[in-house]
């Protein structure tokens, strides 16, 4: 072979071959696994926040529940009372 079919099989092997067969694919699979691991990273700290957030949320309008549920009679005459005056306030208004 002559040295310019030489040069020519070494192009077409370092473009076809390398670039399009081995070195692109394996380029754009790196970039698709960084972008994936971002976002799982991203998603791993949002989703312990929320969770910590919801937890809050959640528990100090519990914690307001089980004082008025633990059976003390004060809290039921207080609200008691209070319905009683909310409706009384509200029926002479009208």
């Amino acid at each position: 072979l002559t040295a310019l079919a030489l040069l020519g099989e070494g192009v077409v092997g370092a473009i076809d071959v390398k670039a399009w067969r081995e070195w692109l694919p394996r380029g754009i699979a790196r970039a698709i696994e960084r972008v994936a691991a971002a976002a799982a990273f991203v998603d791993s700290l949002l989703s312990a926040r929320l969770r910590t957030g919801l937890a809050k949320a959640v528990e100090l309008p519990a914690r307001g529940l089980q004082l008025l549920q633990n059976g003390d009679v004060q809290w039921y005459l207080f609200f008691a009372i209070g319905s009683g005056v909310v409706m009384l306030v509200y029926y002479l208004r009208n």
